[in-house]
């Protein structure tokens, strides 16, 4: 997955909510402009609760004279994200689902903001609310979004390994935009949202803001947070949970200068490694978490450029990387293995994901440098590879 302004986006989108009804089919009738005849429409639902923010996608219909429409049965408590365009982040509308609900979507072009949906659930009613105050409020901050959205699909979509790097230079360029109003985004949404009910729409927008004020390290919007937090029921839903780990981090994060904290992982053929245990012999180590089951990731991960400081000071230092996926799919053999030690961060053991996440990478650092003595001497992120590496490592200096 993206940088952390990738989930904000998905957050940003309107969420729709159906209302209870006896039949479990739901309907969807949309009318929108400025599309494409044919252009796909899909439905990206929810998988179960153990794995909350991951989804199937679907695709139902496409476009015809400005118009689609398409059923589907769906269980009790599912979120689903209709989607237009094949892989388009943020081109759609995200909905919560209750069997038997029927929403008419309308649109102009394929941008999210521009997206409405009707039905009679309060929440809907809610997240509409929430929409018409983002676009009179922070539409610019809704334009890029979109923009970034649409170019990241041609990470997806893209034929060759260029095309998706190309594209991921360009959506990156977005996430800049974006960071530079994201302060602007967290005051406006936070006097809007403290005296807000606790809905759907809350717990969302909510999300956004605590993910926010983790990443920056801010200790005065992270108490805003926690205000808003209080209105929270004591349900440990997906959303409560994800907020507790940055309201409320149960492991102190390893700094710079501390000594590096030991795991046992396993490898591809199921034997048990010590994350660590190449030190003690002179060389230095780089760790580095890769969710290598992700398109966006791929296309961002300095693959090349690791190959290459392998080939050149292997006897100098020595290289784990930890694969972010469920073990199903790191024990695929389609799974696109490493030259050297590589481990399964299993994101099913939830509790030594947490705890190995919250510790070695709370904000989101894809690489740390360590000490041939097991000692901290930085952490970078996958842009900053070669440059860290060189001020870390001195024997590449």
């Amino acid at each position: 997955m993206l940088k952390q302004t990738s989930v904000i986006l998905c957050f940003l989108l309107t969420s729709i909510c159906g209302w209870a009804q006896n039949d479990s089919i739901c309907v969807f009738e949309g009318t929108v402009t400025n599309v494409p005849d044919d252009t796909e429409i899909s439905l990206a639902v929810a998988n179960t609760p153990e794995r909350f923010g991951t989804y199937t996608v679907i695709p139902m219909t496409t476009v015809k004279d400005g118009k689609f429409y398409f059923e589907k049965a769906m269980k009790p408590g599912h979120d689903c994200y209709v989607r237009i365009g094949n892989f388009n982040m943020g081109m759609g509308i995200n909905v919560q689902l209750t069997p038997g609900m029927k929403t008419t979507i309308t649109g102009d072009g394929t941008c999210a903001y521009s997206w409405t949906a009707e039905n009679d659930h309060p929440d809907q009613k809610e997240s509409n609310i929430y929409a018409k105050f983002m676009r009179e409020k922070m539409v610019d901050y809704l334009e890029i979004g979109a923009k970034r959205g649409k170019a990241s699909s041609g990470i997806y979509e893209g034929t060759t390994e260029e095309d998706k790097r190309s594209a991921s230079e360009v959506a990156r360029d977005y996430n800049s935009q974006l960071n530079s109003l994201i302060g602007k985004y967290f005051d406006t949404m936070f006097e809007f949202m403290k005296n807000r009910p606790f809905g759907h729409s809350y717990e969302k927008g909510t999300t956004v803001l605590a993910q926010y004020a983790y990443y920056k390290k801010d200790e005065v919007k992270l108490n805003k947070c926690r205000e808003l937090f209080a209105k929270f029921p004591d349900d440990n839903s997906g959303y409560a949970r994800s907020i507790e780990k940055w309201l409320k981090p149960q492991y102190k994060p390893l700094e710079q200068g501390d000594q590096a904290k030991d795991y046992l992982l396993n490898d591809h053929d199921g034997k048990s490694h010590s994350i660590l245990e190449t030190l003690g012999k002179g060389k230095y180590l780089l760790i580095e978490t890769a969710w290598k089951a992700c398109e966006g990731e791929k296309a961002c991960r300095p693959k090349d450029e690791l190959k290459q400081l392998v080939s050149k000071y292997s006897d100098k230092f020595d290289i784990v990387t930890l694969a972010v996926c469920a073990k199903g799919i790191f024990d695929m053999k389609e799974f696109p293995r490493e030259e050297w030690l590589e481990l399964n961060l299993d994101t099913s053991k939830a509790s030594l994901f947490v705890e190995m996440q919250e510790t070695y990478f709370p904000w989101e650092e894809r690489f740390i440098f360590i000490s041939p003595e097991g000692k901290i001497l930085g952490k970078c992120d996958s842009d900053q590879l070669n440059e860290e590496f060189k001020k870390y490592f001195p024997f590449a200096q």
